[in-house]
């Protein structure tokens, strides 16, 4: 098993879908999931019949991996009732200021603080520009959400999500959908 994953998180950080089942079933609908693996509260499933075209691997021949082996492809859902978390993994580097550019190479005392308090705001010191550091650019490498689609076995740049998946997400939500690629 790689521990590397597609990550798909909404983009407002505090959407938590309130019904649960409904978005499982749009998926399965879609063909993105087939059976769940496991108990059904993991919100672990094999991929579903759809999967290849609603996530797009990249390259001329894609090494896609094989679905409903253990440590194989397969897609879980993530949910926070205690609100928005940084979904970052060993892959992070230090993000960006969306103005100048800036990197924030303080990246862990800034993360620190907003988990004292998600309202703190920050300065670029280079441009003076203010944000959360919610509003950085983390550079596809991380993300803050209190929800998540995780595709697993997926190595970084080897696959994007679909337009079509995402307009499924954003239907549902009412939201865009963004992602990120995470090494656990």
């Amino acid at each position: 098993m790689k521990n590397e994953q597609l990550v798909l998180t909404p983009g407002n950080i505090h959407y938590l879908p309130n019904n649960i089942p409904g978005l499982l079933n749009d998926l399965k609908q879609a063909g993105l999931i087939s059976a769940a693996i496991g108990d059904l509260p993991s919100y672990h499933f094999n991929t579903g019949a759809n999967f290849s075209s609603l996530i797009s691997f990249l390259g001329c021949n894609p090494s896609i991996p094989e679905s409903g082996k253990p440590g194989g492809l397969s897609v879980t859902f993530e949910f926070y009732n205690s609100g928005a978390r940084f979904m970052g993994g060993k892959n992070v580097s230090s993000p960006r200021c969306l103005n100048c550019k800036h990197q924030f190479s303080d990246w862990q005392q800034l993360l620190k603080q907003w988990q004292d308090n998600n309202n703190t705001r920050i300065t670029c010191p280079d441009c003076s520009h203010e944000t959360l550091v919610t509003g950085l650019n983390w550079r596809y490498r991380a993300a803050f959400a209190s929800c998540a689609i995780v595709i697993n076995e997926i190595s970084e740049g080897t696959a994007l999500p679909a337009d079509e998946l995402l307009k499924i997400l954003k239907n549902f939500s009412g939201c865009d959908w963004f992602y990120f690629y995470r090494q656990v």
